[in-house]
């Protein structure tokens, strides 16, 4: 599963900001991106909206492994950031669990 959704990047956020998916299991999707120039903010730091896509991304995909994808969409309602520290280069690795399947609004992260 992992490579074919690893396949779908092209011409997407994913492939713009070379996102790339490790896991993606029922309660557990893991993707890792890289910070290179066009992911950081003019004085040289990440972009806090790049992580937040990061973010975005794996809770909807976690969402998608979670539904009945004949009958239902996946898509983000809201979402809230807190950047914990700077960072200026290396790869950030986004794993986001979901629990709170049961419910007719998911949560996951």
């Amino acid at each position: 599963m992992v490579e074919l959704l690893n396949s779908t990047r092209e011409g997407s956020v994913w492939e713009i900001l070379d996102i790339r998916l490790v896991s993606a299991v029922k309660d557990k999707v893991v993707a890792t991106m890289p910070i290179g120039p066009h992911h950081r903010q003019q004085v040289g730091y990440l972009h806090g909206g790049v992580s937040v896509v990061l973010a975005e991304s794996l809770a909807s995909l976690g969402t998608v492994l979670n539904i009945d994808a004949n009958r239902q969409m996946a898509f983000g309602l809201e979402i809230n950031a807190n950047h914990l520290r700077p960072k200026r280069d290396g790869q950030l690795t986004g794993p986001d669990n979901g629990n709170l399947f049961e419910q007719k609004l998911p949560s996951f992260g």
